[in-house]
């Protein structure tokens, strides 16, 4: 009877450990977003991002001051801005992610279909201020093209200028917007780009290794802060991509540590 008993235990036990590794197994499963929250944290909570948004847009300001009296010629001048993380603020959505233990693209259009992002500090008043003084504005953006209309929605709500189908020029097929900035280089000199990405600037930055990105940087170093506005996002892009290799069904969080620097 007794050694029933004992048999009896260990098949509980073996079925607990079964049990246990099943969920493990099915958590593992689930991604691992706590490396997003402080840089979510940062975004939303800081006062120095909020700084670094009003410090960018007070030198774009005085960049497009300049150029407005060097164009004696009268040409038709433009700014390109990008619109995630550039003029509008989509940490909520992030942070559901880490909530929900989920990733993009769950749920993202859900959220853009909203269209309740919020205005990145100083983005109104500077794009307002600029098409005062007769620049266009373009907004070419990776969002998709049945994004196209709620975006609209979402920038008329805060009263950003030429917020129309024909200033926000979404994605069609590919990633890459040197097609769409050329469109706009056909008939306005661009005075001024905003991003939060280098991809926003140029493709050097896009699908290149974190070596070939570095390199890119150094050799346009002279255009940061005269043509291009970089703005802060810790949060995704293609600096995240490139330290994967573009391939995100790896160890993400092995990478992310083995390229930390210590000392």
């Amino acid at each position: 009877m007794k050694k029933r008993k004992i048999n009896v235990t260990v098949i509980i036990l073996c079925c607990t450990l079964l049990i246990s590794c099943n969920q493990r197994n099915i958590e593992s499963n689930e991604p691992n977003n706590d490396h997003l929250i402080m840089a979510i944290l940062y975004q939303q909570r800081s006062a120095e991002y909020e700084a670094i948004c009003y410090q960018s847009f007070n030198l774009a300001k005085q960049i497009i001051d300049k150029k407005i009296q060097e164009n004696k010629n009268n040409k038709k001048l433009a700014i390109i801005t990008d619109i995630d993380e550039t003029i509008l603020d989509n940490s909520p959505y992030e942070a559901s992610l880490v909530l929900n233990k989920t990733s993009y693209p769950v749920k993202w259009k859900d959220w853009t279909s909203l269209a309740k992002a919020k205005p990145i500090p100083g983005s109104q008043d500077f794009l307002n201020y600029a098409a005062s003084k007769g620049i266009t504005i373009f907004y070419i953006t990776n969002r998709d093209t049945d994004e196209k209309g709620a975006t609209i929605e979402n920038l008329k709500k805060y009263d950003f200028p030429f917020a129309d189908s024909i200033h926000v020029m979404t994605r069609d097929s590919v990633s890459s917007k040197e097609i769409r900035r050329n469109k706009v280089r056909e008939n306005y000199e661009v005075i001024l780009y905003l991003g939060d990405n280098l991809a926003d600037f140029n493709d050097s930055y896009l699908k290149t290794t974190m070596d070939q990105r570095h390199q890119s940087a150094y050799e346009q170093r002279d255009s940061f802060g005269t043509i291009y506005i970089v703005f802060p996002n810790a949060m995704y892009g293609e600096w995240e991509s490139a330290m994967y290799n573009y391939n995100y069904k790896q160890n993400t969080d092995s990478i992310r540590r083995s390229l930390l620097i210590s000392f």
